[in-house]
């Protein structure tokens, strides 16, 4: 327990930019114990046993906040507020079934989100983006969602994130690849331990697109369009292992100038890739079976 005013008269934390409470059975904070901490950059209180998400109201300062491995169910106002620099949000592997809208608008700075829920919980997690809100920040940069149940992303993530960079969907029920028609600025995605079983022909991904990592081993792709990676000229590393491949298209040789690395192993049924591929700058084909 943290108790109500824990941290007041104590003159030399007024400049502390810093606090870890991470790993220490807390499970319950009052609304005021954290008063006279309001100079705190970076809050840690991740692996703990909260129940209720800590009053930070004020904390002008604070840009990073990590809440992740708790038991948090619930996120409001009366909670968090008047963040205006928070950039960087761990929220993953809380049991949360909601964030209410008048929250998201408190984190109109946010550019890292990494979002889930506990395994244990996946079934009851909120289908996205349904009931979770898709209008977190339009300057988010960075979004990992983790152990979710929402079933395909369509490109309405790239127009509410227009300034997204990293997209990283793991260990969920997807079985779409989202469409990249406002993907501009992103140049990582990975889609991993999902239920995709064929990429598009189209992605309508912009000539101007700047990805160069695309990861989606994992699921059970058994087939790719022919025209799925024309326009991703700027590829560096595809992942594509551990799922039901057993042809790449031709159209696939136009990475053999920016591909530094390709993995596809185990795929027990592909055994050819396009001809030309290892005169480029590929360095690395992982497991390739001749």
């Amino acid at each position: 327990v943290v108790p109500p005013a824990a941290f007041v008269g104590l003159q030399f934390l007024q400049d502390v930019e810093e606090i870890d409470l991470d790993r220490n059975t807390i499970n319950e904070i009052f609304c005021d114990s954290f008063v006279g901490l309001e100079n705190v950059i970076k809050f840690d209180i991740d692996h703990n046993n909260l129940e209720m998400c800590p009053y930070l109201r004020n904390f002008n300062r604070l840009v990073k906040l990590n809440l992740q491995d708790n038991n948090i169910t619930y996120i409001s106002p009366a909670h968090i507020s008047n963040l205006p620099n928070l950039q960087i949000l761990r929220l993953f592997n809380n049991p949360l079934t909601c964030i209410s809208a008048d929250t998201v608008q408190q984190f109109l700075s946010i550019k890292d989100l990494y979002i889930g829920t506990k395994i244990t919980g996946i079934d009851e997690y909120p289908p996205w983006p349904h009931q979770f809100p898709c209008n977190f920040s339009s300057t988010l940069k960075k979004l990992t969602i983790y152990a979710h149940n929402f079933t395909s992303t369509d490109c309405s993530i790239f127009m509410v994130y227009p300034l997204l960079v990293t997209l990283e969907v793991t260990l969920g029920k997807t079985s779409v690849f989202p469409d990249l028609t406002n993907a501009a600025k992103v140049t990582r995605i990975t889609y991993t331990y999902n239920n995709i079983t064929l990429l598009p022909n189209e992605t309508n991904i912009p000539e101007s697109n700047k990805l160069a990592l695309l990861e989606l081993n994992n699921n059970n792709i058994a087939a790719v369009g022919m025209n799925f990676f024309k326009r991703m000229s700027k590829l560096e590393r595809v992942s594509l292992f551990d799922n039901c491949l057993k042809i790449l298209p031709d159209e696939f040789g136009v990475l053999a100038v920016s591909l530094v690395k390709l993995e596809i192993q185990n795929n027990p049924e592909l055994n050819v890739i396009p001809e030309g591929f290892l005169t480029g700058r590929l360095k690395s084909v992982v497991n390739v079976v001749d």
